[in-house]
């Protein structure tokens, strides 16, 4: 059972490297792929979070001033 269990991560272990291997090589073109098939598949079902131009404004609004006040250090 011991043997057992340690083939099976050290397997697991290999997948884990061979996947690690294979994101480091992928292009950032077929990333932005990806990512675009993702979203296109979010709004196909219908789990694509709406637009909150309210929220969006808040984001703009912390980040103008965090960028602030970084200038003043």
């Amino acid at each position: 059972m011991k043997d057992e269990l340690e083939e099976y991560i050290q397997n697991w272990e290999a997948v884990q490297e061979v996947e690690k291997q294979e994101l480091a090589s992928t292009t950032f073109k077929l990333r932005w792929r990806q990512l675009n098939s993702l979203l296109g598949m979010a709004k196909v079902l219908g789990i694509m979070p709406q637009r909150d131009d309210q929220l969006e404004e808040s984001v703009f609004i912390r980040w103008a001033y965090l960028k602030g006040a970084r200038e003043r250090i």
